[in-house]
């Protein structure tokens, strides 16, 4: 739906989508989390990390609410 995979990366993309969806604390940790374990440990991955958390979050407050959608009435869709 988001067109992320399920990379380190893209499920911190996702959780950026969730902040403005459903604000929930361990989103925010999770992200946070990643940006200090990228900067502690994997610095080279920062600049793509902090492309994923900007575009989910842009597409968080975009989309329309997910919240309480009927997901069963649409499966046959692509």
């Amino acid at each position: 739906m988001t067109g992320f995979d399920t990379s380190e990366i893209s499920e911190i993309g996702l959780q950026a989508f969730h902040l403005p969806q459903f604000p929930y604390s361990l989103a925010t940790r999770l992200v946070a989390n990643s940006l200090l374990a990228s900067t502690l440990m994997k610095l080279e991955m920062l600049p793509e990390l902090l492309a994923a958390i900007a575009q989910g979050f842009q597409m968080g407050k975009t989309a329309k609410s997910l919240f309480a959608q009927k997901w069963e009435e649409g499966w046959e869709k692509p």
